[in-house]
């Protein structure tokens, strides 16, 4: 029996690096058996240098008109028989396909079905929660996934019928430590982002420059996204935080690949003093 092929749509991927990256890896190491081949929509920058494991082919599907392009796309996944993945889904996504589905249901009425929407996050805007009721056959079939049972329940109590938690897929690593490691630095993972505590991280940095204390900080200054680069008030902390004068701080502009990512956590005491998170995002529980 032919296997089908998954179609992921992610116009944010742009590199073999990044949480988006190491989300297809993650499926892909999980795909035998199931899924034949992975197709992925990703942003034009990623097609030359984009590894993401076996049975992936990348596509440069967007080019800088990132939002018609991705009507596109979904124009095209409803019209196709296999499954597909929106990585990051909003309720515009959710009302675009609501008004595609229209022309795709007169030639097969099972086309939203095939559709799953992975929700980073709980979209509580005026606009946004309308956009979400207006999509009502979307929510009636296709399938909402969600990393936390706070984002689930958020959107079985918006009227989503089919929803999935699933925790954000994760890569084993190829060694696991035989004893405890013993704390070797303080590390700020992850895109540099004001909600992540990095003026605090920053406060940090000043103090040790103050005491003359040695102990590494290694802070990873990539922004969000790279085709956006960073805001004005992350550029001012990340300034703040370079003039600081704290002997061990590091600051790294490039974000690594998994291997060299999860290596920086050996040992590490992880800063990342999110605000707001419950009320905001829901992203922990």
């Amino acid at each position: 029996m032919k296997l089908p092929t998954l179609r992921i749509i992610e116009p944010n991927l742009r590199g073999p690096s990044g949480h988006y990256a190491e989300f297809v890896r993650a499926v892909s190491s999980r795909s035998a058996g199931v899924i034949g081949n992975i197709d992925i929509a990703a942003s034009a920058d990623a097609m030359e240098h984009c590894d993401l494991g076996p049975q992936t082919t990348v596509r440069g599907a967007f080019h800088g008109h990132k939002w018609r392009e991705e009507v596109s796309e979904l124009r095209s996944a409803l019209r196709s028989s296999d499954p597909f993945l929106i990585l990051t889904a909003r309720p515009a996504t959710a009302l675009a396909l609501e008004v595609l589905a229209r022309g795709a249901n007169a030639t097969d009425p099972k086309a939203l079905q095939r559709a799953r929407l992975y929700f980073h996050w709980c979209s509580r805007g005026m606009s946004e929660r309308l956009m979400s009721r207006i999509a009502h056959h979307v929510r009636a079939q296709a399938m909402a996934i969600a990393p936390t049972p706070t984002i689930a329940d958020f959107l079985r109590n918006a009227g989503w019928k089919r929803v999935e938690q699933v925790p954000y897929p994760i890569l084993p690593p190829a060694t696991i430590p035989a004893a405890q490691p013993n704390c070797r630095m303080l590390l700020m993972a992850g895109a540099a982002r004001m909600n992540k505590g990095l003026a605090l991280v920053a406060g940090v940095a000043e103090l040790y420059g103050q005491s003359g204390r040695t102990t590494p900080l290694l802070v990873q200054t990539t922004p969000k996204r790279a085709s956006e680069g960073h805001g004005r008030n992350v550029r001012q902390v990340l300034a703040q935080l370079s003039a600081s004068g704290a002997p061990g701080l590091i600051m790294d502009p490039v974000a690594p690949q998994s291997l060299a990512y999860g290596e920086r956590f050996n040992g590490a005491l992880v800063l990342a003093p999110y605000f707001g998170l419950f009320k905001a995002t829901g992203a922990c529980t």
